[in-house]
């Protein structure tokens, strides 16, 4: 699992209230947030509603733990692969 600081409905409300013309200077200031991290968020999940955050989050820690397990069994072909070639 990926370590989330902010939760869906955190960003979610950030992003509406950015929508709703909000400059992100006076977000930042009121949720105590680096400026960078809300145009990040702007990029990543603007047009979004929570759900659909958490959709995709859940997506992207799916993802990750998969790749992580095909990592480690790329590793394991490789050395069954090497022991097979040894023994013939």
């Amino acid at each position: 699992m990926s370590n989330q600081l902010f939760n869906a409905a955190l960003v979610s409300e950030v992003m509406r209230r950015h929508l709703e013309g909000e400059d992100i200077k006076s977000l930042s200031a009121a949720y105590q947030l680096a400026p960078s991290t809300i145009y990040r968020w702007k990029q990543k999940y603007a047009g979004m509603n929570e759900k659909q955050i958490q959709y995709l989050r859940r997506l992207e820690d799916e993802n990750q733990r998969l790749q992580s397990h095909s990592t480690q069994l790329d590793r394991e072909h490789r050395a069954l692969t090497d022991a097979l070639k040894k023994k013939l």
